[in-house]
């Protein structure tokens, strides 16, 4: 039993960064030294629920797949958006799920649906950029003088929400704001310009 205990902390002491795969292997390896069944252990449950304290480095398809999951209603209802790319995976949200027209305040949907992202953010090492984005119509409000200053204010709100109500260390949190110059459709309808306002989330690859 010694020997045994003396290889487990010789071995949690060598891994400098955790990784998932090797993590299940060794999470079997141990349970079945000490007969232990693993077969009610979901890895990917225990960091959301915060039953492992170490930064674990998840890959990006097992985080999409769960963000899937918790989305997908807002997916197929088309008011959310998931896209893995070079950068990581980014989480894009309709503007009419979070703002009034023209408004950079949070509404009370805009809440519940942050903090069901933040159930996730909450146990991943990763950095996070929150970006806000317009179509191209110019805003015509004495509050906010142009896309730009509306773009930015949108991402530091849901940022802002994310640290002070949810809890998310604010050394992982950056925030962009791009007006209409990243958009991910034609403005030239209304459909697209409606998909074009948005906040992203963006889950960094680290």
């Amino acid at each position: 039993m010694i020997t045994l205990l003396l290889g487990l902390f010789i071995i949690l002491y060598s891994f400098s960064t955790l990784d998932l795969k090797k993590f299940e292997n060794f999470q079997k390896a141990l349970g079945g030294a000490f007969g232990i069944s693993d077969r009610s252990y979901d890895p990917i449950e225990a960091i959301i629920k915060g039953k492992v304290s170490e930064p674990m480095v998840i890959e990006i398809p097992e985080i999409k797949e769960n963000v899937y999951k918790l989305l997908q209603q807002l997916i197929e209802e088309r008011s959310a958006f998931i896209a893995e790319n070079d950068q990581g995976l980014r989480i894009s949200i309709a503007d009419k799920l979070l703002f009034a027209p023209g408004s950079a305040e949070l509404n009370e949907n805009s809440k519940k649906v942050l903090k069901q992202i933040a159930d996730i953010l909450r146990g991943l090492p990763n950095k996070i950029i929150v970006e806000g984005h317009t179509d191209d119509t110019p805003i015509k409000s004495y509050v906010y003088s142009s896309n730009w200053h509306l773009s930015a204010q949108r991402a530091l709100n849901a940022a802002y929400f994310l640290i002070e109500s949810e809890g998310l260390s604010p050394q992982r949190i950056s925030i962009a704001g791009y007006a209409e110059f990243k958009p991910l459709t034609t403005n030239d309808t209304p459909e697209g310009r409606a998909k074009n306002r948005r906040v992203d989330i963006v889950i960094l690859k680290n």
